[in-house]
């Protein structure tokens, strides 16, 4: 790796088994790919959202499979398969946004068989059992803590939830973390600091550069998230970077209080307008399912961070769940922290910028 050049950010994109990675860099305006980790109240897929700008480039159907790695010169690090969720388009010029949403690598079900509604009862059976039956039943692999494998969390109503929520719910009663991801149904504790095959996830040192936007909050008291991020009310704020000025800005989106900020940072307005269009799509999805039994929020950590900055090759295999220690922003700010969620953004203009979102 001491090799690898970090000016030359690249990716690899298999479309089917086709690579079409020269042709979307020719038309590539920006591509973001959003691990969402595993620990929220409504469970969301890791995202890949490609924007391009060109006049002839065919669509890709709803459904077809993407295949990304990223990484810089000729170091590429696999980031699993995505299925196309939508396709929109808008002009003049003509410009192409692709939203594709994770699966997991070897589901040889439907990939979107984990998001299908059921209603069933789990009675006198363990969490084991449990995650074992839906994994199984999505076909995939198990991964599941020693110490939750024979707890009985006694009789459990399933109703009108899909697995993913099902298992999400669950994983919050026992301060685990349950995700599909890498061909495994991952049941943990948070903080254990393992992959799915068992392996030690990454521990890295994150310094500040001069390209470098951070926050830290400490909070007295724990809040309720706002139905912002869902687009129902209130004002979401989206920071971005002027691709002309090299200055930080905020796109508002909705009226009236509260203001609340996405997080990440996006390396464009363009990819800031993307992000919000996704969000509405992913409101929209939610507004359908009226049904559903909404379980309560839980709070938001008392001590976050959230760092964005040039990525590195060190930086690429981040993912939740990983350690990252941090020096010289701040005495409060320089600690040991664990990543809630990570987002890659690469575009032709601003290169390869990493967001992290850090909590304690």
């Amino acid at each position: 790796m001491n090799n690898v050049n970090p000016s030359l950010p690249t990716f690899s994109l298999v479309a089917e088994d086709k690579n079409i990675t020269q042709e979307v860099a020719k038309y590539l305006t920006d591509l973001t790919l959003t691990d969402y980790g595993a620990t929220g109240d409504d469970p969301q897929s890791d995202k890949l959202t490609i924007n391009l700008v060109s006049p002839t480039m065919m669509l890709p159907s709803k459904g077809a499979k993407l295949k990304l790695a990223i990484g810089f010169d000729e170091f590429l690090v696999e980031k699993g398969t995505f299925v196309v969720d939508s396709v929109s388009l808008q002009g003049p010029p003509r410009a192409i946004t692709i939203s594709a949403l994770a699966v997991p690598s070897s589901n040889t079900l439907h990939p979107y068989n984990m998001q299908s509604q059921k209603t069933r009862s789990w009675e006198n059976v363990s969490i084991g059992e449990i995650v074992r039956t839906i994994a199984a039943e999505n076909g995939l692999l198990s991964s599941i803590s020693p110490e939750l494998n024979n707890l009985m969390p006694g009789h459990l109503d399933q109703l009108y939830e899909n697995d993913a929520e099902f298992l999400a719910k669950l994983a919050r009663q026992y301060n685990a973390i349950s995700k599909a991801t890498g061909g495994y149904q991952v049941f943990m504790v948070q903080g254990t600091g393992r992959s799915a095959s068992g392996n030690p996830l990454p521990e890295v040192t994150v310094t500040p550069s001069g390209r470098t936007y951070w926050q830290f909050a400490h909070r007295s008291k724990a809040s309720t998230p706002s139905k912002t991020a869902a687009g129902n009310g209130g004002t979401l704020l989206v920071p971005y970077i002027d691709a002309q000025t090299g200055e930080h800005k905020v796109l508002r989106h909705g009226s009236g209080m509260p203001e609340i900020p996405s997080g990440f940072t996006q390396p464009s307005r363009q990819a800031a307008e993307a992000f919000i269009r996704s969000r509405q799509q992913d409101a929209e999805r939610v507004a359908a399912n009226t049904s559903q039994t909404k379980s309560k929020p839980e709070p938001d950590y008392l001590i976050s961070m959230s760092i964005t900055q040039p990525a590195t090759p060190e930086l690429l295999a981040l993912t939740p769940e990983s350690t990252v220690t941090t020096e010289g922003f701040d005495p409060q700010a320089d600690c040991n922290w664990v990543v809630d969620n990570v987002a890659f953004f690469l575009s032709p203009y601003e290169g390869m910028l990493v967001s992290i979102e850090l909590k304690k």
